[in-house]
């Protein structure tokens, strides 16, 4: 079977290079629709959510995770995103008091990077030696 992009080939720095851009990618994204969505006073919730669960999919199947780690993780991560967004942009909210969009923007990211990585670790496989 031919190795893909999306597959771990147990090489950690591709496989590190690999989670990097996912991770990322899914911050910018989280930011982005944060933004949009807050910005025309519409809930986020929903569409952030789903963008979480993506990317602990994506991150889980990259490294061929089990159902159960799939399911225990998926449901941690959604649970934590939303709480951890929420009280993230209160506490935020105490340094930047005027604009409520962008503490919401600052604790999405923040949230999806300390997921996105946290699923990781959580799923990489241990160094061949």
């Amino acid at each position: 079977m031919a190795d893909t992009l999306f597959k771990s080939d147990g090489n950690r720095s591709r496989d590190f290079k690999i989670v990097s851009v996912i991770v990322h990618l899914f911050a910018l994204l989280h930011a982005l629709v944060c933004h949009i969505l807050r910005s025309r006073a519409l809930d986020d919730g929903w569409a952030l959510t789903i963008l979480t669960i993506i990317m602990v999919v994506l991150i889980i199947n990259f490294f061929k995770g089990t159902t159960d780690v799939f399911l225990s993780l998926l449901v941690i991560s959604s649970l934590a995103g939303f709480y951890l967004g929420t009280n993230g942009a209160v506490l935020i909210s105490y340094i930047i008091p005027y604009s409520p969009v962008l503490t919401h923007v600052i604790s999405t990211f923040a949230v999806t990077e300390i997921l996105g990585w946290l699923v990781y670790f959580s799923v990489r496989k241990p160094q061949k030696r």
